[in-house]
């Protein structure tokens, strides 16, 4: 319990409101400031920034009532327990949208990349409200699967933290196929993604990278660090079965962390190389 404890005060949290503020910061600087540079094809994207900052708003959330409940201290978690699974179901609802997102941005790079003309055809007919609304109705699923399939009741005992008090075995199952396929379906269209881009540079002797390849890229490349490969070394070692929870909201967090200075750099740079072009032209007329 100490351990957890000491997960969610030194790291959880820190991480989670590290996540915040790079996210908000993001789209601040797109839409308010007008620091970076709006993009047509970084839609998608910009959505992902926003469900970023939600799910570490709930990570955040849910690491101080964590840490409450761990630390013993008379609250009001004491009488009602139930407040946990109210505070835990919007972030996993966020996290599971987030995933589908993803899954969709790997594909649209994917099509983009290999069939481009038919795609770009394709791609400008639909509405940008239609793009947007499907990975975010994708909540719905979530609480089809528990609330209907599952036929899940709240009714938690105190101090529960865990799958298992919380009842959400069966969602659980759902929750872990669902992840496998998108993380199957990422990981093979990314790759598929980085090896054509590869030899298409070579091919043309070119660094540069657009955008929304390089980011998609990244989030593959965060996506295999921080969920898959932590959730395996996790599930794999009995002793961390405990701390699961805490461990993986931790490396969760890391990767937002991680992504969005990649993301902010990547960004700026494409700024810098975008002024610099204009300020070439210019110089020249």
């Amino acid at each position: 319990m100490q351990l957890h404890l000491f997960l969610m005060i030194f790291l959880a949290i820190p991480l989670s409101l590290t996540a915040v503020s790079i996210n908000f910061g993001l789209l601040f600087a797109i839409f308010i400031s007008k620091k970076l540079k709006k993009c047509g094809n970084l839609e998608l994207f910009y959505l992902r920034f926003f469900i970023d900052m939600m799910v570490g708003i709930g990570c955040s959330i849910q690491s101080i009532l964590y840490a409450i409940q761990f630390s013993h201290i008379r609250s009001f978690l004491d009488s009602h327990p139930n407040f946990i699974f109210y505070a835990f179901w919007p972030t996993a609802n966020f996290a599971n949208v987030r995933t589908f997102l993803v899954m969709i941005i790997a594909l649209d790079r994917f099509f983009a990349v290999f069939v481009p003309i038919s795609y770009f055809n394709l791609r400008k007919k639909i509405p940008n409200v239609v793009i947007f609304l499907v990975p975010s109705s994708y909540a719905f699923v979530d609480n089809f699967v528990l609330w209907i399939v599952c036929k899940h009741e709240v009714n938690l005992p105190p101090n529960c933290s865990t799958i298992e008090c919380l009842g959400l075995k069966c969602f659980a199952q759902y929750a872990m196929i669902y992840e496998i396929v998108a993380h199957l379906l990422i990981a093979i269209s990314s790759l598929l993604l980085a090896i054509r881009l590869f030899v298409w540079n070579r091919k043309e002797r070119s660094k540069n990278l657009e955008r929304a390849n390089y980011l998609a890229l990244i989030d593959t490349l965060v996506i295999l660090m921080f969920d898959v490969v932590p959730a395996i070394v996790i599930t794999s070692i009995p002793n961390m079965m405990n701390d699961f929870s805490s461990l993986l909201t931790i490396s969760k967090m890391a990767g937002f962390v991680f992504e969005g200075c990649l993301v902010i750099q990547a960004l700026k740079r494409k700024n810098e190389i975008t002024d610099g072009q204009k300020s070439s032209v210019l110089t020249s007329k």
